[in-house]
């Protein structure tokens, strides 16, 4: 907030930072910050709670979590796992395994 009232050369109430708090409080700070300065880049007046939630809802969609591959293990790691588990040789269990695909 005080980089808004340094960009916009205005005083901000203890009330207005509690309301700006309190819609806001629950954004990431990077997504947030990033918001703050897009509005100072882009508008000449002090921004709304909501331009600048939706501004940083944009910077989370863009940069938020991506969707994680799965592990990939390969068939032989499984396979010398369940050999392991079944006791049996490892080397003849893969072999013969391997054999039926």
């Amino acid at each position: 907030m005080a980089y808004l009232s340094a960009a916009y050369e205005c005083t901000i109430t203890k009330e207005r930072v509690a309301v700006y708090w309190h819609q806001l409080g629950n954004l990431p700070d990077s997504a947030f910050s990033e918001a703050v300065v897009a509005h100072v880049n882009a508008n000449r007046s002090f921004p709304r709670v909501c331009e600048l939630r939706e501004l940083a809802q944009a910077v989370i969609r863009r940069t938020g979590p991506k969707v994680l591959e799965p592990p990939r293990v390969s068939t032989e790691a499984v396979l010398r796992g369940h050999a392991r588990i079944l006791g049996v040789n490892e080397e003849e269990y893969i072999s013969e395994m391997l054999k039926r695909d």
